[in-house]
């Protein structure tokens, strides 16, 4: 009989997103040790068609899992699945525990660059990086940069990596870029609410993680910028950051 502690994650209820990993970061702080997806009749379907789900279960979210040195399962049934793990519900945990989890990379061999992520998706189009990061990408070309767009088919474990070895990670706001918030990874996140999206604006402002917050836990070279996306914005974030990263060195 398996006595491990376990988290209950619903794929009816949840589709399978980087949103799963805020909850497995509280669940090793609370000190769970494995995680059990479950569905009884169907597969949650509003993003991705069945297909679709299963390839990012096995693909994204069990890999998730066993960053966070648990171990996982797959049974029907359609158990309770209260977990939940936005910003403000991991900040809430780390400010009871006083820690939490973070994920740990292997070496990467690679030394000296910078990460964009950028977002193309078919759903919530108004999200998806615009044509300036290319912009973007030859302006810290030019300061004496290399720059590596993350592939989007690259593994969790290989992202992870990547993103723990450079010198500064940015992008949008969007799940892949959890991986630097829930790791000693440098990031500079941009646009955390799209300009005029006043759903987005409410969800951050209903509790303490409001709109222009930043974790507890971060890192001297990890910050949330609450500014749109464009090209003056993100320079003169990454080179305030740099400027002060050598300041500190």
């Amino acid at each position: 009989m398996n006595h491990k502690k376990t988290m209950n994650w619903s794929l009816e209820v949840n589709p399978p997103t980087f949103d799963i990993l805020g909850a497995l970061i509280i669940a090793k702080t609370l000190d769970y040790e494995h995680v059990t997806f479950n569905y009884a009749h169907g597969l949650h379907s509003l993003k991705y068609s069945p297909e679709e789900t299963w390839r990012r279960v096995h693909r994204m979210a069990i890999p998730l899992v066993e960053l966070c040195g648990m171990t996982w399962d797959i049974q029907r049934g359609n158990q309770a699945s209260p977990w939940r793990g936005s910003y403000e519900d991991v900040e809430v945990i780390y400010r009871e525990n006083g820690s939490v989890h973070k994920l740990v990379a292997d070496p990467t061999p690679l030394r000296d660059y910078v990460t964009l992520t950028l977002r193309n998706m078919p759903y919530q189009l108004h999200r998806n990086s615009g044509p300036v990061w290319l912009e973007i990408k030859a302006a810290l070309e030019a300061m004496g940069e290399r720059v590596i767009i993350v592939p989007d088919d690259i593994s969790v474990k290989e992202r992870l990596d990547l993103y723990c070895g450079a010198k500064m990670n940015m992008g949008p706001t969007t799940g892949p870029m959890a991986l630097c918030h829930f790791s000693d990874a440098p990031y500079l996140t941009f646009r955390m609410v799209t300009e005029g999206d006043k759903r987005m604006e409410k969800f951050f402002n209903k509790g303490i993680f409001k709109v222009g917050s930043q974790f507890s836990f971060r890192g001297p070279r990890q910050a949330f910028v609450w500014e749109p996306d464009d090209y003056d914005t993100v320079i003169r974030h990454y080179s305030q950051m740099m400027q002060l990263h050598q300041m500190a060195a």
